[in-house]
């Protein structure tokens, strides 16, 4: 599996454009792994959700367990993230969005309708 590496001359990360720049072998080197396999500290939940009438995908995690296929309004850390989403799978990711607090509904239009 080839990694991207920062490039100076270029000012970007790619996968091989440093081969044209003369640049040092340390501007080469990789970023390394940006992916966290590491699951969530005991009594939190990882989830996977999509949002309710988009392809929006998210991880989120929180302390409370979930049902998949279920739809709830999650009020996340993040402002501006907080909406519906329809919980796919469960994924014990660490990374992704801490939830405040969740709220279920019966479907993706109640959600919306209680969340304008």
């Amino acid at each position: 599996m080839s990694r991207a590496v920062y490039c100076k001359c270029k000012n970007t990360y790619c996968i091989s454009c440093c081969k044209d720049c003369n640049a040092p072998d340390y501007w080469k080197q990789g970023i390394g792994n940006i992916t966290s396999a590491a699951t969530p500290p005991a009594g939190n939940y990882g989830y996977k959700v999509q949002r309710c009438g988009h392809n929006t995908q998210k991880h989120v995690h929180g302390t409370q367990e979930l049902t998949i296929g279920s739809v709830y309004y999650f009020d996340l850390v993040h402002k501006g993230l907080s909406n519906c989403y329809t919980v796919l799978s469960q994924d014990n990711q660490t990374s992704g969005f801490l939830w405040n607090s969740v709220t279920s509904y019966s479907d993706c239009t109640a959600c919306q309708n209680a969340n304008p």
